[in-house]
């Protein structure tokens, strides 16, 4: 059985977006009476950071347990070598 690497990656990956998004967010973003507004460069993707924000709620949770699940079910699969 292989390792699980693409369930892993996935967790991995949504980690990652997630603490760019928020280093963004927190420094060119403010949430206010206007509504989430972003300023500079950034403006143009504040809607695709806000949205991002939103499925990493979801995403982050549900990302880990499939990857605990496929490792244990990895680790479950290989053989255990007896002592001789």
């Amino acid at each position: 059985m292989r390792f699980p690497t693409l369930s892993v990656s996935v967790f991995v990956l949504s980690i990652a977006l997630t603490v760019i998004s928020t280093w963004l967010s927190s420094t060119y973003c403010a949430f206010g009476f206007g509504g989430f507004q972003c300023n500079g460069a950034v403006g143009e993707i504040a809607g695709l950071l806000f949205a991002w924000s939103m499925l990493a709620v979801v995403l982050i949770p549900l990302s880990f347990m499939v990857a605990v699940w496929r490792i244990v079910r990895w680790r479950r699969g290989r053989p255990i070598k007896k002592p001789a």
